[in-house]
């Protein structure tokens, strides 16, 4: 099989290894030709866990941070042992405010849903994990909530959007039928708020991704989260970054209309089979 061709340059950013920023004309291709190659490989087939990950992050794709760290190692071997169970499921892909969303199945009745949440991960981890987290589970759809790490790291909004439409690319690449949920990046700190100017243009930006891509939808989570002055509400975020089980109540009733224009979850009312 003749692989697609490569064009990069890498750049390193303070701290070494940690932020490095690649530009590539041909990057949605790199990522499609590595991960066709992986799933073709005999090792592959038998593998006992996840593969390893490119051990310098100039080889990741994406922009802005990379590079594994041990929950991340631990909760993809996790994710690797619960593969057959998870197959078929609407996939939350995320950081440590999915991670912590445990009661998915009590909160869409009649909906498979698989938590694939790692606290501390961002926009570049995802492109890495993707394939082997979601992909493989030939997921029935894919809720995303991804960008605060990137935006506290310093990455620019832009860059972060890139990495999210990198991976809706790689989503309805898989199969165009599997309906992507974008999620608005949550406020952040108590008053004043953390830049809510730097969230709201990624957000802005997010929203954009989606438009003209049938199957693509947003999830608007900042009027129930956010104060007035753009700060992440006390009563639903008690240190000011994480939900509590009022705030993930919160996230649920504006997730559920998305989740209803995908065809995912039930009209309210009606009974799924």
């Amino acid at each position: 099989m003749q692989a697609a061709n490569i064009f990069f340059c890498s750049r390193r950013i303070q701290p070494a290894g940690a932020v490095v920023t690649i530009t590539n004309m041909h990057l949605s291709h790199w990522i499609t030709a590595t991960l066709a190659l992986f799933a073709l490989s005999p090792v592959a087939a038998v593998a006992a866990g996840p593969r390893p990950v490119p051990q310098d992050p100039a080889d990741w794709p994406g922009k802005g941070i990379a590079g594994a760290y041990d929950l991340w190692t631990e909760r993809r071997a996790l994710f690797w042992q619960e593969r057959e169970q998870d197959r078929g499921a609407v996939v939350f892909l995320g950081d440590s405010i999915t991670q912590g969303w445990r009661a998915l199945d009590e909160t869409f009745p009649g909906m498979k849903a698989a938590n694939r949440g790692i606290g501390s991960d961002t926009s570049r981890r995802l492109l890495v994990r993707l394939q082997e987290d979601v992909l493989d589970l030939d997921p029935r759809g894919v809720v995303l909530l991804i960008g605060i790490n990137d935006l506290a790291a310093g990455v620019p909004p832009a860059d972060v959007a890139d990495n999210i439409r990198l991976l809706v690319d790689a989503i309805r690449r898989h199969n165009p039928k599997t309906p992507v949920i974008l999620c608005h990046v949550m406020p952040w700190k108590k008053e004043p708020g953390r830049y809510p100017e730097r969230i709201q243009r990624l957000n802005a930006l997010i929203s954009g991704i989606a438009v003209g891509r049938p199957g693509v939808f947003v999830c608007d989570t900042w009027p129930g989260l956010a104060t007035p002055a753009g700060a992440a509400r006390p009563d639903l975020f008690p240190d000011g970054l994480h939900l509590n089980a009022e705030g993930y109540k919160a996230w649920a009733a504006s997730l559920r209309p998305a989740l209803r224009r995908a065809g995912l979850l039930p009209e309210a009312g009606v009974t799924s089979r």
